[in-house]
């Protein structure tokens, strides 16, 4: 858990939890179910442009969003995809979707598509989708398990899926496609809907107040359950018999690495909802300002779970009134410089450079920060690159004659004025990215 950003002596060196100015920070990593192409792409520039939309003026934000390869157009579920009903043919949204992709803003792939009983997975339709990224040189990091037990794709102990168990003589599994994910690029997963927590803020200390900074969309029994379970969480020996049992009993990690059944390594990352409250109506129940204060004071980072493109009670906009009221308010905490708001891909990356960050101070005619990451979670794809430098930031009572380096060469920085702790610090540049139009 991340403890570093803690208030020290002005005469210290030490890393800001987040890049400056933010103080949290939050993405929406919503799972494109019953998504057309449409609403889909409406959605994507009203999030990310400041254009007139049918929505109102974009937001001007940074928020990416899944996308499947395959969809059954005979699922209550069906989705855009990347290949047609047939599995073979490309759709008409797949140059599209390759170039979200290559942009930063298509950085989740919810499984490899919506498989029911009569539209079957198999390991031949990963191979397909995994050649068909390998074809245009494209990347994806964040993987999200889907849908129930037809869908063995899923992959972990904690899913309804075999996609990682491997086949063996006395038990074929035609779903095995796990060692496969290392080639797509894939770093991080999302089990299941027990991998929510509903807590405003990971990677923090738990408090005795959190009880009461729980989701307000749940019921008024699970907050008492859950209430009670907050209590024993401080009891070391209650906290391990509640392992397993509700994310109170964790240690509040946005991330933690895992072996699955395979022995392939991978992150497992949960995300803030509720699984009765996860239709595209329930944002504001979910994300509200009361939320954001909590996730602001608490200094944690939230990835949303929820359905953006999948409407509770149908209707003409992509969008309810009031779900496009609690993204203008999330708006404005970012456009304050309150809340780094980004892609899912982004901030699990941010958060993992910072929690492996080790630095060393070396003084001399100017003050150098050495940068290094330790070697021990190479093996979960965590090999640290400058690319994944994007917003370190370190306090520094003298900014101008500070350094930032790593692997021997120096990072270009830029330095900022006092935040609230009063102190100046200097910044690896985090770059915005840019929505193709």
């Amino acid at each position: 858990m991340i403890m570093k950003d803690q208030p020290r002596s002005q005469e210290e060196i030490f890393p800001r939890k987040y890049p400056y100015p933010y103080r949290a920070a939050l993405t929406i990593c919503s799972d494109i179910d019953a998504t057309d192409y449409q609403s889909f792409i409406l959605v994507q520039k009203f999030l990310n442009t400041v254009k007139e939309t049918p929505l109102g003026k974009g937001l001007g934000l940074e928020i990416g969003n899944s996308f499947w390869f395959y969809s059954d157009p005979a699922n209550p579920d069906h989705a855009l995809s990347y290949f047609e009903p047939d599995k073979r043919t490309l759709s008409p949204y797949a140059e599209n979707l390759r170039e979200l992709i290559r942009a930063g803003y298509l950085d989740v792939l919810h499984s490899y598509g919506n498989f029911s009983r009569d539209y079957p997975f198999k390991r031949e339709l990963a191979e397909r989708a995994i050649q068909e990224l390998i074809r245009y040189n494209l990347q994806i990091k964040v993987w999200t398990n889907h849908g129930d037990r037809f869908n063995c794709q899923s992959i972990g102990a904690g899913s309804a899926g075999a996609g990682d168990i491997p086949p063996s003589p006395d038990c074929p599994n035609p779903c095995y496609h796990c060692d496969l994910l290392k080639t797509l690029g894939i770093r991080y997963f999302w089990e299941s809907e027990r991998g929510l927590t509903e807590l405003a803020g990971q990677e923090r200390r738990l408090n005795s107040s959190d009880s009461a900074l729980l989701n307000p969309a749940t019921d008024l029994p699970v907050k008492l359950r859950k209430l009670f379970h907050s209590i024993l969480v401080f009891f070391p020996k209650s906290r391990d018999a509640l392992s397993g049992y509700t994310h109170l009993s964790r240690k509040n990690d946005l991330i933690e690495p895992i072996i699955l059944r395979d022995g392939t390594p991978m992150i497992r990352f949960c995300r803030f909802g509720h699984a009765r409250f996860d239709w595209g109506d329930d944002l504001p129940r979910i994300m509200n300002q009361r939320f954001l204060e909590c996730l602001l004071k608490n200094q944690g980072i939230s990835i949303i779970y929820i359905h953006l493109g999948d409407r509770r009670r149908k209707g003409n906009s992509a969008l309810t009134p009031k779900t496009i009221h609690s993204l203008r308010i999330l708006t404005s905490y970012y456009d304050q410089g309150r809340m780094l708001v980004s892609t899912t891909c982004r901030l699990l990356g941010y958060i993992t450079m910072f929690k492996l960050l080790n630095y060393a101070i070396q003084r001399g005619n100017t003050t150098d920060i050495l940068v290094d990451f330790p070697d021990a979670f190479s093996s979960f794809g965590l090999k640290i690159g400058v690319e994944d430098l994007q917003g370190l930031t370190f306090y520094t009572k003298e900014p101008i004659k500070t350094r930032i380096i790593f692997e021997g060469k120096t990072l270009p920085t830029v330095i900022n004025p006092p935040d609230g702790s009063g102190m100046s610090s200097i910044m690896v540049p985090w770059e915005k990215l840019t929505f193709p139009l």
